[in-house]
């Protein structure tokens, strides 16, 4: 029996965007499938069973397959960065395992997804081997891996060696095609290629099927990220703005923080308006919250394409979203989403009280969304983009 080529990815094991792309190529048969998280989180409960994981080992240079104790070893970790000095995160720790996988496993192909953790990652293990023990190099950019980062020097080095030692680059924004083709990339580009890899097409369907009209909807979703990137109290002071026309609609928020909870029960208590926090809960579920959303609001001083953007234009939820984001490569602003401005809040207020006052905009505007999240996001023609890529490094 003839060996199946083998791809080695470097990626977050707790992912779900991981998960997917990862079992499209493993489910194809076509490749023998290994994940070296970059991050010491368990493995997503949807990646495949047949796909093994491996982790690095804390001491010692080596990597081990049980992903079991990430708790503890995270701690031991932290133990070890003040004991030695040296930073926390399994970057620092990870290198010499990783290496040893690549010489154990040799795989045809290296590939991470995302930079900071996992390409970074790649490329110095890369680093360390013969020219003879090299595999062929690919890089995914994940939101605002390169968009974001490459303000910052000591992260625009790092992607640069990163571009300039990768044969082929993934993103999901053509915006960053020419962010890369100037920070040094001089090898093959890959189609735009969302980072969740794609839906199940016949699932979004079903559910958009059984949704009502989005001018009949009771739900605004709100994406509750409060970190380097995303803005959800930006979003609630647009909120205050616009008291009177949300407080016929419950508020949805997800991925939410502490802080961010407590700031939405105060004013929700101080208003009387109705305020709902999303636990972590499977696909199926959230697409079903986005299709009893009339409308969903994202505030970002960086992204992608958000998955959440894609998975409101899916089910007919008239998408929100700071145009930091590469939105309007996938929504016409003022048709079929609206791209706010991040300097100004009142363009967030403003596109609030349109979406929720004007249902001709949010009904036409959604069949649109739906089309062409079916045309771009079918995962079974990405599988086979993947697929045929790959098989052009082996």
């Amino acid at each position: 029996m003839t060996e199946r080529p083998r791809i080695l990815f470097v990626a977050m094991a707790h992912s779900v965007h991981t998960a997917h792309w990862l079992n499209l190529v493993a489910e194809s048969g076509d490749y023998e499938v290994v994940l070296y998280s970059s991050l010491y989180m368990p493995r997503h409960p949807s990646l495949n069973t047949n796909i093994k994981v491996y982790y690095p080992v804390l001491w010692g240079g080596k990597y081990h397959e049980n992903g079991r104790f990430y708790i503890l070893r995270r701690i031991a970790d932290l133990i070890r960065c003040r004991l030695t000095g040296m930073p926390s995160g399994s970057y620092h720790t990870a290198v010499a395992p990783l290496v040893q996988l690549i010489k154990n496993y040799k795989p045809r192909i290296l590939h991470g997804l995302e930079f900071q953790h996992s390409c970074y990652l790649a490329r110095e293990a890369l680093q360390k081997l013969p020219a003879d023990q090299k595999p062929g190099f690919g890089v995914t950019n994940w939101g605002s891996d390169i968009y974001h980062y490459r303000q910052y020097p000591r992260h625009m080095r790092r992607i640069s060696a990163v571009l300039a030692a990768a044969d082929f680059y993934t993103c999901e924004c053509a915006r960053d095609i020419d962010i890369a083709k100037s920070s040094g990339f001089k090898g093959i580009f890959w189609p735009v290629i969302p980072g969740c890899a794609g839906f199940n097409t016949a699932l979004l369907e079903q559910i958009a099927n059984a949704a009502p009209a989005p001018s009949q909807r009771s739900q605004i979703m709100i994406k509750g990220y409060q970190h380097f990137a995303g803005r959800a109290l930006t979003t609630l002071a647009a909120l205050k703005a616009c008291v009177a026309e949300i407080r016929p609609y419950r508020l949805c928020l997800f991925s939410t923080s502490f802080r961010v909870k407590c700031a939405y029960r105060k004013f929700a208590r101080q208003y009387g308006l109705q305020v709902e926090f999303i636990p972590n809960v499977s696909q199926r579920d959230m697409l079903t919250y986005y299709s009893h959303a009339r409308c969903f609001i994202a505030t970002t001083v960086s992204d992608g394409i958000s998955t959440s953007v894609l998975e409101a234009m899916s089910v007919g939820c008239f998408p929100i979203q700071t145009d930091r984001a590469c939105c309007q490569e996938w929504f016409a602003h003022g048709k079929t989403g609206f791209a706010t401005s991040m300097e100004n809040i009142a363009s967030v207020t403003a596109a609030i009280k349109q979406a929720l006052s004007d249902d001709t905009l949010v009904d036409n505007a959604a069949p649109i969304n739906r089309a062409t999240i079916m045309l771009r996001c079918d995962e079974k023609p990405i599988q086979k983009t993947l697929l045929s890529n790959y098989a052009a490094f082996c």
